[in-house]
């Protein structure tokens, strides 16, 4: 059930956009005149890929306006095919609905599909333009792209390889000694991992401060970009509203200044604590923080740009790890025979004397399986990402792919 102030918001925002298409109105004859080739092409598009039925203009918004949309997406795909598309308010959101239809369109044919939507809530008031995952295919990004590539290319990652081995085998001492407190220990280790890779800082408990706070502003970012969740995404008309009738900008305001306070600090204590050489290289085992500081004129970022670049290791690497730790805890605990097989596996390569390294890798072929077969079977982040470039241009999706 909607909340008063929701329902307020709604209202005035049928009336502002009453008052929008009246005034639209007296242009429509030449807009249409001179637009007639690309409205028609754009006509043309549309049909051809199917939609579930919506309301008058504001589509299928409420259809999916819940926690899991992503679940009446897959009743949808079901219905329509692996590519349909959705209307969100003012917006279209094109939905790609199997592996096939994301690869050939969002892969191979990535020079056109390689941007982000406009995501008023999350990009622009949550994250002030500043977080990676929502920027647009633009120069800054490309930019951060570049920084973030070079410290996680495969020469750089191995230098992480202790720390993850440290880590690994602490987890593994906390489920045997605390086993119905799984879940902690997931959210510990994969915390813990992130925090040394790019702060230089290690979490010895689930109960640590930095860890407790990032993962409360993580969780709080993520409730923000799901589809449907905020009006502002599908009605961007609404950002004209004042702030007294925005609780939305209020929010995202003090979201972001959490945000920025928890990174910065965090950015701060490894500046106090290191002294990064100019030349330090992405090779010589520094955390993060060190490296971007060493290179941050370079790519010409700004200190926050900084700051919320390595904070963006947090949200990419500590949640999506905790949860596949935890639904492969939940499918082993399903499956026995599974798990009988892999131990097999590890008793026969590896001995029961040490634990696996990294040089163990290419040998354990039914374990490595069962890691792919596991993120295949419960992804986790089954709502995926949008594209921008499909929407602003006139791409054939229907025609870049065929079934």
């Amino acid at each position: 059930m909607l909340s008063i102030s929701e329902n307020i918001t709604i209202l005035i925002s049928i009336a502002i956009l009453t008052l929008y298409l009246q005034a639209c109105y007296s242009n429509r004859n030449k807009k249409i005149r001179n637009h007639h080739h690309h409205q028609t092409d754009k006509k043309t598009i549309k049909k051809e890929i199917p939609q579930p039925t919506g309301w008058p203009w504001i589509g299928n918004l409420y259809q999916i306006r819940r926690p899991n949309p992503w679940i009446q997406m897959a009743r949808w795909t079901k219905q329509f095919g692996p590519i349909y598309r959705l209307k969100m308010g003012s917006s279209d959101l094109i939905v790609l609905g199997s592996p096939k239809a994301a690869v050939e369109l969002l892969e191979q044919r990535s020079s056109k599909y390689s941007s982000r939507p406009r995501n008023i809530m999350s990009s622009e008031y949550v994250s002030k333009g500043l977080r990676l995952t929502f920027m647009p295919y633009n120069d800054l990004w490309r930019r951060q792209r570049k920084l973030l590539h070079l410290l996680t290319q495969p020469k750089a990652a191995a230098n992480y390889q202790p720390i993850q081995a440290q880590e690994s085998a602490q987890l593994c001492l906390d489920i045997l000694n605390h086993p119905n407190d799984h879940w902690k220990h997931s959210q510990r280790y994969a915390g813990s991992t992130v925090l040394q890779i790019a702060f230089n800082r290690r979490a010895l408990s689930f109960q640590d401060p930095a860890i407790t706070k990032m993962r409360e502003c993580n969780e709080k970012m993520i409730e923000t970009a799901v589809p449907g969740r905020y009006l502002i995404d599908s009605i961007p008309i609404l950002s004209y509203l004042p702030a007294i009738l925005s609780p939305w900008k209020r929010y995202g305001n003090r979201l972001f200044n959490e945000t920025l306070a928890l990174f910065g600090q965090l950015y701060r204590d490894v500046l106090r604590s290191e002294s990064p050489h100019p030349n330090l290289a992405p090779s010589d085992g520094a955390c993060f923080v060190a490296r971007i500081e060493s290179l941050k004129e370079s790519y010409r970022l700004t200190d926050d740009q900084a700051i919320f670049l390595a904070g963006a290791m947090f949200g990419a690497g500590s949640d999506t790890t905790a949860d596949a730790i935890e639904t492969f805890i939940f499918a082993c605990a399903a499956n026995p025979e599974k798990v009988a097989k892999a131990q097999e596996e590890l008793d026969r390569l590896v001995g029961r004397e040490r634990l696996p390294e990294f040089s163990d890798e290419d040998g354990l072929v039914y374990c490595g399986a069962m890691v792919r077969e596991l993120l295949r079977w419960r992804t986790v982040i089954p709502g995926g990402k949008s594209d921008e470039r499909a929407r602003r241009k006139k791409h054939n999706l229907k025609g870049d792919f065929e079934e």
